[in-house]
Protein backbone atom coordinates (compact mmCIF):
# COMPACT_ATOMS: atom_id res chain seq x y z
CA UNK A 1 0.00 0.00 0.00
CA UNK A 2 2.57 2.34 1.09
CA UNK A 3 4.71 1.70 -2.25
CA UNK A 4 1.30 2.16 -3.93
CA UNK A 5 0.80 5.79 -2.41
CA UNK A 6 4.08 7.20 -3.34
CA UNK A 7 3.76 5.81 -7.19
CA UNK A 8 0.67 7.60 -7.35
CA UNK A 9 2.30 11.29 -5.54
CA UNK A 10 5.08 10.88 -8.33
CA UNK A 11 2.84 10.64 -10.98
CA UNK A 12 0.22 13.25 -9.97
CA UNK A 13 3.72 15.35 -9.78
CA UNK A 14 4.96 14.49 -13.39
CA UNK A 15 1.55 15.64 -14.23
CA UNK A 16 1.21 19.02 -12.38
CA UNK A 17 4.56 19.94 -14.33
CA UNK A 18 3.40 18.57 -17.80
CA UNK A 19 0.46 21.43 -17.25
CA UNK A 20 2.83 24.21 -16.32
CA UNK A 21 4.83 23.26 -19.26
CA UNK A 22 1.95 23.38 -21.50
CA UNK A 23 0.66 26.77 -19.68
CA UNK A 24 3.78 28.73 -19.76
CA UNK A 25 6.88 29.49 -22.22
CA UNK A 26 10.34 28.35 -21.57
CA UNK A 27 11.33 31.98 -20.80
CA UNK A 28 8.78 32.13 -18.53
CA UNK A 29 9.84 29.21 -16.75
CA UNK A 30 13.83 30.30 -16.99
CA UNK A 31 12.59 34.33 -15.39
CA UNK A 32 10.51 32.02 -12.51
CA UNK A 33 13.75 29.45 -12.06
CA UNK A 34 16.00 32.87 -11.63
CA UNK A 35 13.76 34.34 -9.28
CA UNK A 36 13.88 31.23 -7.62
CA UNK A 37 17.71 31.19 -6.93
CA UNK A 38 17.97 35.02 -6.67
CA UNK A 39 15.41 34.59 -3.53
CA UNK A 40 17.26 31.85 -2.52
CA UNK A 41 20.53 33.12 -3.23
CA UNK A 42 19.20 36.62 -1.08
CA UNK A 43 17.79 34.63 1.73
CA UNK A 44 21.03 32.77 2.17
CA UNK A 45 22.90 36.36 1.95
CA UNK A 46 20.20 37.47 4.62
CA UNK A 47 20.94 34.81 6.73
CA UNK A 48 24.39 35.18 6.29
CA UNK A 49 24.92 39.04 7.21
CA UNK A 50 22.11 38.48 9.76
CA UNK A 51 24.42 35.39 11.53
CA UNK A 52 27.32 37.72 10.70
CA UNK A 53 25.59 40.88 12.79
CA UNK A 54 24.90 37.80 15.64
CA UNK A 55 28.32 37.39 15.74
CA UNK A 56 29.38 41.05 15.87
CA UNK A 57 26.57 41.33 18.64
CA UNK A 58 28.21 38.86 20.42
CA UNK A 59 31.56 39.84 20.03
CA UNK A 60 30.79 42.77 21.15
CA UNK A 61 28.85 42.16 24.19
CA UNK A 62 31.88 40.23 25.21
CA UNK A 63 33.92 42.99 24.50
CA UNK A 64 31.52 45.35 26.73
CA UNK A 65 31.32 42.99 29.50
CA UNK A 66 35.31 42.31 29.34
CA UNK A 67 35.57 46.00 29.70
CA UNK A 68 33.14 46.49 32.13
CA UNK A 69 34.60 43.35 34.33
CA UNK A 70 38.23 45.10 33.75
CA UNK A 71 36.26 48.61 34.90
CA UNK A 72 35.08 46.29 38.26
CA UNK A 73 38.57 45.13 38.74
CA UNK A 74 40.27 48.66 38.76
CA UNK A 75 37.52 50.31 40.79
CA UNK A 76 37.88 47.07 43.32
CA UNK A 77 42.26 47.38 42.90
CA UNK A 78 41.82 51.24 43.62
CA UNK A 79 39.37 51.01 46.29
CA UNK A 80 41.49 48.12 48.17
CA UNK A 81 44.81 50.52 47.48
CA UNK A 82 42.79 53.39 49.29
CA UNK A 83 42.02 51.03 52.22
CA UNK A 84 45.82 50.17 52.56
CA UNK A 85 46.77 53.49 52.33
CA UNK A 86 44.13 54.35 54.69
CA UNK A 87 44.87 51.34 57.36
CA UNK A 88 48.71 52.62 56.97
CA UNK A 89 48.17 55.86 57.72
CA UNK A 90 45.90 54.47 60.47
CA UNK A 91 48.92 52.59 61.98
CA UNK A 92 51.20 55.37 61.24
CA UNK A 93 48.67 57.60 63.68
CA UNK A 94 48.68 55.29 66.00
CA UNK A 95 52.40 54.73 66.84
CA UNK A 96 53.11 58.31 66.53
CA UNK A 97 50.59 59.05 69.42
CA UNK A 98 51.94 56.06 71.11
CA UNK A 99 54.98 57.44 70.75
CA UNK A 100 53.57 60.73 72.05
CA UNK A 101 52.56 59.35 74.65
CA UNK A 102 55.65 57.29 75.86
CA UNK A 103 57.33 60.44 75.42
CA UNK A 104 54.79 62.82 77.78
CA UNK A 105 55.12 59.75 80.33
CA UNK A 106 58.66 59.55 80.54
CA UNK A 107 58.85 63.29 80.77
CA UNK A 108 56.38 63.68 83.34
CA UNK A 109 58.11 60.55 85.17
CA UNK A 110 61.69 63.16 84.79
CA UNK A 111 59.87 65.90 86.28
CA UNK A 112 58.12 64.40 89.15
CA UNK A 113 61.98 63.10 90.11
CA UNK A 114 63.51 66.63 89.52
CA UNK A 115 60.27 67.74 91.55
CA UNK A 116 61.14 65.01 94.37
CA UNK A 117 64.79 65.72 94.25
CA UNK A 118 64.23 69.90 94.37
CA UNK A 119 62.29 68.74 97.79
CA UNK A 120 64.67 66.51 99.08
CA UNK A 121 67.60 69.16 98.48
CA UNK A 122 67.37 71.67 101.38
CA UNK A 123 66.99 75.12 100.96
CA UNK A 124 70.53 75.98 102.72
CA UNK A 125 74.04 75.51 102.56
CA UNK A 126 75.97 73.01 104.16
CA UNK A 127 79.04 74.81 106.06
CA UNK A 128 82.34 73.84 108.04
CA UNK A 129 83.66 76.31 110.60
CA UNK A 130 87.27 77.33 111.04
CA UNK A 131 88.13 77.39 115.01
CA UNK A 132 91.60 77.80 116.26
CA UNK A 133 93.69 75.64 113.83
CA UNK A 134 91.31 73.70 113.64
CA UNK A 135 87.72 73.26 111.94
CA UNK A 136 84.55 71.69 113.08
CA UNK A 137 81.32 70.96 111.09
CA UNK A 138 77.71 70.39 112.50
CA UNK A 139 75.71 67.40 111.01
CA UNK A 140 73.77 68.11 107.89
CA UNK A 141 70.87 67.28 109.80
CA UNK A 142 71.22 69.67 112.67
CA UNK A 143 72.50 72.38 110.05
CA UNK A 144 69.19 72.27 108.04
CA UNK A 145 66.95 72.56 111.21
CA UNK A 146 68.81 75.21 112.32
CA UNK A 147 68.34 76.98 109.48
CA UNK A 148 64.33 75.97 109.25
CA UNK A 149 64.15 77.84 112.62
CA UNK A 150 65.77 80.50 111.15
CA UNK A 151 63.44 80.89 108.12
CA UNK A 152 60.22 80.77 111.26
CA UNK A 153 61.48 83.19 113.39
CA UNK A 154 62.85 85.70 110.45
CA UNK A 155 66.10 85.80 110.76
CA UNK A 156 67.19 83.16 107.95
CA UNK A 157 70.00 86.29 106.74
CA UNK A 158 71.41 85.37 109.91
CA UNK A 159 71.56 81.50 109.50
CA UNK A 160 75.67 81.85 109.34
CA UNK A 161 76.14 83.76 112.50
CA UNK A 162 73.66 81.06 114.49
CA UNK A 163 76.10 78.09 112.66
CA UNK A 164 79.15 79.99 113.70
CA UNK A 165 77.95 81.28 117.03
CA UNK A 166 76.67 77.89 118.12
CA UNK A 167 80.03 76.78 117.04
CA UNK A 168 81.91 79.36 119.30
CA UNK A 169 79.39 78.29 122.21
CA UNK A 170 79.94 74.36 122.17
CA UNK A 171 82.06 73.04 119.58
CA UNK A 172 78.85 71.74 118.05
CA UNK A 173 78.69 69.38 120.99
CA UNK A 174 75.31 68.76 122.09
CA UNK A 175 75.91 67.29 125.22
CA UNK A 176 78.30 70.25 126.24
CA UNK A 177 77.42 71.86 129.67
CA UNK A 178 79.18 74.72 131.16
CA UNK A 179 80.29 75.46 135.14
CA UNK A 180 77.63 78.22 135.13
CA UNK A 181 74.68 75.88 134.47
CA UNK A 182 74.18 76.55 130.37
CA UNK A 183 73.21 73.40 128.15
CA UNK A 184 73.66 72.38 124.70
CA UNK A 185 74.37 73.32 121.72
CA UNK A 186 73.72 77.08 122.21
CA UNK A 187 74.57 76.89 125.85
CA UNK A 188 70.89 78.03 127.07
CA UNK A 189 70.89 79.71 130.65
CA UNK A 190 68.87 77.22 133.40
CA UNK A 191 67.36 80.25 134.16
CA UNK A 192 65.22 81.13 130.92
CA UNK A 193 64.11 77.67 130.64
CA UNK A 194 60.63 78.32 132.14
CA UNK A 195 60.48 81.58 130.19
CA UNK A 196 61.22 79.17 126.84
CA UNK A 197 58.87 76.42 128.18
CA UNK A 198 55.92 78.93 128.22
CA UNK A 199 56.75 80.58 125.10
CA UNK A 200 57.78 77.63 122.90
CA UNK A 201 56.53 74.99 124.67
CA UNK A 202 59.98 73.25 125.63
CA UNK A 203 60.40 70.25 127.61
CA UNK A 204 64.37 69.14 127.61
CA UNK A 205 67.33 71.63 126.95
CA UNK A 206 69.27 68.67 126.29
CA UNK A 207 67.50 67.86 123.29
CA UNK A 208 69.51 69.13 120.34
CA UNK A 209 66.31 70.35 118.52
CA UNK A 210 64.68 71.88 121.38
CA UNK A 211 68.20 73.53 122.18
CA UNK A 212 68.71 74.98 118.76
CA UNK A 213 65.06 76.11 118.65
CA UNK A 214 65.09 78.03 121.99
CA UNK A 215 68.66 79.45 120.63
CA UNK A 216 67.61 81.13 117.43
CA UNK A 217 64.37 82.38 119.64
CA UNK A 218 66.57 84.30 121.55
CA UNK A 219 68.75 85.71 118.84
CA UNK A 220 65.62 86.33 117.04
CA UNK A 221 64.17 88.56 119.91
CA UNK A 222 67.44 90.75 120.06
CA UNK A 223 68.11 91.23 116.29
CA UNK A 224 64.53 92.28 115.60
CA UNK A 225 64.92 94.84 118.86
CA UNK A 226 68.09 96.19 118.09
CA UNK A 227 68.23 95.52 114.48
CA UNK A 228 71.80 95.24 114.92
CA UNK A 229 73.22 91.74 114.46
CA UNK A 230 76.99 92.32 117.13
CA UNK A 231 74.20 94.15 119.87
CA UNK A 232 72.17 91.33 119.28
CA UNK A 233 75.38 89.01 120.23
CA UNK A 234 76.08 91.14 123.04
CA UNK A 235 72.93 90.70 124.67
CA UNK A 236 73.13 86.55 124.05
CA UNK A 237 76.53 86.89 125.91
CA UNK A 238 76.55 89.32 128.48
CA UNK A 239 72.46 89.69 129.22
CA UNK A 240 70.29 92.76 127.71
CA UNK A 241 71.33 95.09 130.45
CA UNK A 242 74.48 95.52 128.73
CA UNK A 243 73.05 96.92 125.56
CA UNK A 244 70.57 98.85 127.43
CA UNK A 245 73.44 100.48 128.60
CA UNK A 246 75.08 101.42 125.05
CA UNK A 247 77.44 97.90 124.79
CA UNK A 248 76.83 97.36 121.09
CA UNK A 249 80.00 95.13 120.17
CA UNK A 250 82.72 93.12 122.15
CA UNK A 251 85.23 90.77 122.01
CA UNK A 252 82.76 87.81 121.91
CA UNK A 253 80.69 89.61 119.02
CA UNK A 254 83.87 90.86 116.66
CA UNK A 255 85.11 87.06 117.18
CA UNK A 256 81.93 85.47 115.98
CA UNK A 257 81.41 88.25 112.72
CA UNK A 258 84.68 87.48 111.90
CA UNK A 259 84.50 83.94 111.85
CA UNK A 260 81.38 84.07 109.56
CA UNK A 261 83.82 85.35 106.45
CA UNK A 262 86.20 82.54 106.88
CA UNK A 263 83.17 79.25 106.91
CA UNK A 264 83.75 76.95 104.12
CA UNK A 265 80.82 76.03 102.46
CA UNK A 266 80.36 71.83 101.32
Amino acid sequence: MKTRHMVLKGISTVMCCLMLLSTTGPLEVEAASKTSTEKTQTTQTTKTASKKTKKKNKTSAKTTAKNSATTKTTAKSSATTKTAAKSAKTKAEKKAQKKARRLAKKQAKAEKKAQEAAAKKPENSHYTVHIGSGTKRLADEYQDYTYAMCKKYGIENYYQVILTQMCVESGYDYTAMSPGNNYGLMQISVPLFPHLQSKLGLTDLHDPHQNIEAGVYIMAEFIHRYGDVQAALVCYHRGESAARKGMRSDSYSARIVSMVSGLEEV
